[in-house]
């Protein structure tokens, strides 16, 4: 009884060991498989994205734009019995006042571009008013230009090296106007902010 019972116990610790044998093999070759996949492969590298590029549009502070309307022609007088009542002139709105923009890191620059009438009409004479902002520089003098009906931009000679606004100018005609100034550091055009536009300026 004895030697059938150590034949049983040694017939199950073979089996034992042939079963741990094969579980190490099938592992084995597992992890085998896995290493020639990866080197046919390779490792997955992540997608990388491009950063989006915004091209910031410049800004025109220094420019103005307006429509002068044609004049309406005057109708004829119909008669009646009594004259009708003229209808009181409406009160023209007033400017709201542009806010002061934050000056750029630049030692020259374009603040504003005003002009002394709101509504502009044929006849009417008008100033155009260039304002500036100097850090650690001088200010020379300013430049101003006019365009009509989007024709050829116009330089008037008593328009150039001003160091206020302009002389009056008088609406003559209708149709869309385009005015604008530069800020100059000396004499010559070297030194000056680029047209309608914030910045520019080169020492």
């Amino acid at each position: 009884m004895e030697q059938k019972k150590l034949v049983t116990i040694i017939v199950i610790n073979l089996i034992l060991i042939l079963a741990l044998i094969g579980i190490g093999v099938m592992v084995y070759l597992k992890s085998s498989v896995k290493k020639e996949e990866l080197i046919q492969t390779g490792p997955e590298t992540p997608e990388v994205k491009e950063p989006e590029v915004y091209q910031q549009e410049p800004e025109f502070p220094c420019e103005i734009s307006f429509v002068v309307p044609s004049p309406s022609p005057s109708p004829s007088p119909s008669p009646s019995p009594s004259p009708s009542p003229s209808p009181s002139p409406s009160p023209s709105p007033s400017p709201s006042p542009s806010p002061s923009p934050t000056p750029p890191p630049q030692n020259l620059i374009c603040v504003d571009l005003t002009k002394n009438i709101t509504q502009l009409k044929i006849g009417d004479r008008v100033r155009f008013s260039c304002i500036h902002f100097a850090e650690n520089v001088d200010f020379n003098h300013y430049d101003y230009r006019l365009r009509v009906n989007n024709g050829q931009w116009q330089y008037p000679p008593e328009w150039q090296n001003l160091v206020g606004n302009t002389p009056i100018y008088t609406i003559n005609q209708a149709g869309p106007y385009t005015v604008q100034c530069r800020v100059c550091s000396t004499e010559g055009e070297a030194h000056c902010t680029d047209w309608g536009q914030t910045g520019g300026w080169s020492p």
